[in-house]
């Protein structure tokens, strides 16, 4: 409730996390997609989740997903990112996301197409 993870969902699976939080899921369920707006302090799940929590965000073209990732890694602690884009367009990913993304962007990994959320997920596989 103060911003902050609670260290005992860390790293933890879906069922504990909602067990934790108060709420009931089907025994299924891997993981958590939260739709998000914003970033920064006023938006919880733009930071740092360290959990089977994704935020999904929508843009509406490159350059405002560029912004809005570079956004968010600047207030919720920096650099080691990872980045998962979802598009038709490969050939404008590809031509413009060295000059707009990488040069501006302190991102680790980046991930076209692929599941994100398989990358990131492996770390907590049970």
């Amino acid at each position: 409730m103060d911003g902050h993870i609670n260290a005992k969902v860390v790293a933890q699976p879906a069922s504990f996390i909602a067990e934790t939080a108060g709420f009931s899921i089907p025994d299924n369920t891997k993981f958590f997609i939260v739709p998000e707006t914003g970033y920064g302090p006023d938006f919880p799940f733009s930071g740092e989740k360290m959990s089977v929590t994704l935020a999904l965000y929508k843009a509406a073209n490159l350059n405002d997903a560029v912004d809005l990732t570079v956004n968010i890694q600047r207030t919720s602690g920096g650099s080691g990112h990872s980045c998962g884009i979802y598009t038709q367009d490969d050939a404008s990913v590809l031509s413009e996301l060295h000059e707009c993304f990488f040069l501006s962007s302190l991102l680790a990994r980046f991930i076209s197409r692929p599941s994100h959320l398989h990358f990131d997920l492996d770390a907590f596989t049970m």
